[in-house]
């Protein structure tokens, strides 16, 4: 059986709990997202943390590969990146 934890916090701290968790979540999702198949130049570069120009530019380097159309971004390629980074 699990053991009940009550934790006293005030309504600021809940708060910043809260926000701290729902960011744990998003980052979770963008990782998990990143893990297979392909995704816009859009999603590639907010999980990448840049933007749509900076993604492209990262495309034209040949850090990033894409689909023969350069219209999605490998996400395999996005991992190799960022571990890379």
């Amino acid at each position: 059986m699990s053991a009940i934890t009550i934790i006293q916090m005030s309504q600021d701290e809940l708060g910043s709990f809260i926000l701290q968790k729902l960011q744990e979540h998003e980052n979770n999702k963008q990782t998990q997202n990143a893990v297979s198949g392909t995704c816009s130049i859009n999603q590639a570069a907010k999980i990448i943390g840049c933007s749509h120009e900076g993604a492209k530019k990262l495309i034209m380097l040949g850090h990033l590969k894409t689909t023969a159309d350069n219209r999605k971004v490998l996400k395999k390629s996005i991992n190799d990146y960022l571990s890379t980074k």
